[in-house]
């Protein structure tokens, strides 16, 4: 039987699963409303290469992530060389480098007054066609996206591979097959489904941008979307491309759910761990040679080409002021919505874990959704249900303001929340799965019930996740632009937002310094929480 404590837990928890699944019923509920002449004349003339365009990319992105990724978790994984550490470092690291900044560097370093070109013309003579330096364009996309991205099949790849029994690469070996016939025979297809799961979430990545896509100049449903509302200040038109992105975004949780086959990936860990054997020769030079390339195109050139610009600017333009106001509000909104997202994954992980009935698990599965769609998709989403609870409320006459939910921070906030959720609720929850119930139990038994069996024993248990989780949380806000773009108030101004107007006045130079605030910021919070990984104890 419930007491009062459980049923307020309870309700908090369905209260905050419907709040996030608004936006979502909003979207689906207005598709139901008569097209107009903006939605003709965009289903007609642009509709055919949004589709084109945003599948290409997706193929495309999808695929070189997964040879890529995947690639580098077995060299990481079952090789010892020399300088590993370092890589394992670097090959994380552009996670925190957002793929709109790398784009904006390199397509001005290969600008034919960029770096790269008058360095061949001045230093070497060489006049080469521009044609092999247009990055701006589908392939070049591609090579942005998967620069940014492979580290999300690598390290969920690489995390499958070390819990793997080492006698399989052993067994291979001794049926005399070498490293690379061993590799696509036996380590590829136990890894398929991790490396399609993992891939998926890349492309949903893909989904989600608007800064590199714009700036290249590729129409996609994300540039669609943002054509319908500040082009022609259409919602409804917005809202009927934000679906149509929708279901590509759907097709690939899809893909997601059916190759992430929990039982068939358990079943093959073992308790021998794989012992990494050490490369000689040509395989050396060859694996040093890769890592280096990657690594160079991925990170080390974007940040030491941002680098230099950023001190080339502040030599010569006063940039500190305006930087410091940006970072303050990155910061402020970044920090109110993380911690929005840990209370709602606590209330809901915290519900889930004592009761086992559907409909009390449903908010902690519901929170998931926005992280899978894309974030034009869902800000859309958010601007048209708060537009109509501001017209209601104003109609009402409750409020003087007929704008006042959407004139407000509360609009950007409310959209991070529902978008990063599900990072909270992963964080939080794989948290209390690794202290157990024991803890809980032993309060319970004590006669504290379920509220103070948390403020005094849960929140002291999972801290390291709390604070882990809301450190990620954070990073992925800081980076966000399409909803900041799309929801931020009049004259409020993110470093993301910052760095998409210089890109957009063509001044890349000057948009380097915020962008390196936004990379420092990231690198920093990416190693706390690997020192919290590593130092984590129970």
């Amino acid at each position: 039987m419930l007491n009062k404590s459980n049923r307020l837990w309870i309700t908090l928890s369905q209260i905050g699963g419907v709040i996030v699944l608004l936006p979502f019923v909003f979207l689906c509920v207005n598709l139901l409303v008569p097209s107009n002449e903006n939605w003709a004349t965009l289903s007609q003339y642009w509709l055919k290469q949004y589709i084109t365009n945003t599948l290409i990319l997706v193929t495309g992105v999808g695929l070189v992530v997964a040879a890529l990724g995947s690639g580098l978790a077995f060299l990481m994984s079952y090789f010892q060389f020399p300088l590993k550490k370092v890589f394992e470092f670097l090959l994380v690291l552009p996670l925190a480098i957002p793929a709109y900044i790398s784009a904006y560097t390199y397509s001005e370093m290969l600008s034919y007054t960029g770096m790269v070109q008058k360095t061949l013309r001045n230093v070497f003579d060489l006049k080469l066609p521009a044609t092999y330096f247009d990055i701006m364009s589908l392939p070049g996309a591609v090579f942005i996206f998967a620069m940014a991205l492979f580290p999300y099949v690598y390290l969920m790849v690489r995390s499958f591979l070390l819990r793997q029994d080492a006698g399989l690469m052993e067994s291979a070996r001794l049926l005399g097959k070498n490293v690379f016939t061993a590799y696509l025979t036996v380590i590829m297809p136990m890894t398929l489904p991790v490396m399609v799961a993992s891939a998926t979430l890349a492309c949903l990545e893909v989904l989600s941008d608007y800064g590199v896509t714009s700036h290249f100049g590729i129409h996609t449903f994300s540039t669609g979307i943002f054509q319908a509302w500040f082009g022609m200040h259409d919602v409804f038109t917005a809202i009927k491309v934000a679906f149509c992105g929708m279901l590509i975004a759907s097709s690939l949780i899809v893909i997601n759910r059916v190759f992430t086959n929990t039982k068939k990936v358990q079943s093959q860990s073992s308790g021998k761990p794989i012992q990494p054997m050490p490369l000689h020769g040509v395989g050396l030079w060859l694996s040093l040679g890769v890592l280096g390339v990657v690594t160079l195109l991925s990170s080390i050139i974007p940040i030491a080409q941002m680098l230099v610009w950023t001190v080339q600017t502040l030599m010569h333009q006063n940039e500190l002021q305006g930087l410091w106001e940006n970072t303050k509000n990155t910061i402020m909104v970044a920090f109110l919505a993380a911690v929005a997202v840990i209370v709602f994954a606590l209330v809901v992980c915290n519900v889930a874990r004592y009761f086992s009935a559907f409909w009390i698990k449903m908010p902690m599965w519901v929170g998931g959704f926005g992280y899978s769609f894309p974030s034009p998709v869902l800000a859309i989403g958010v601007l048209g249900l708060l537009i109509s609870v501001d017209k209601w409320l104003h109609s009402m006459q409750w409020v003087n303001n007929p704008l006042l939910l959407t004139s407000s921070l509360f609009t950007l906030v409310f959209a991070y929340v529902i978008k990063y959720a599900a990072v909270g609720i992963n964080g939080i929850d794989s948290g209390f799965v690794r202290v157990g119930k024991r803890y809980s139990e032993a309060s319970r038994t004590l006669g504290h019930g379920m509220t103070a069996t948390f403020f005094k024993v849960d929140v002291f248990t999972i801290k390291h996740s709390i604070i882990a989780a809301f450190i990620l949380v954070f990073i992925d806000i800081v980076k966000e632009l399409p909803m900041t773009l799309l929801l931020r108030p009049y004259n409020f101004s993110t470093l993301a937002t910052r760095v998409y107007t210089y890109a957009g006045d063509e001044q890349i130079q000057r948009a380097s310094v915020p962008s390196l605030v936004i990379i420092v910021i990231c690198v920093v919070l990416m190693l706390v929480v690997n020192r919290l990984e590593k130092n984590r104890h129970y």
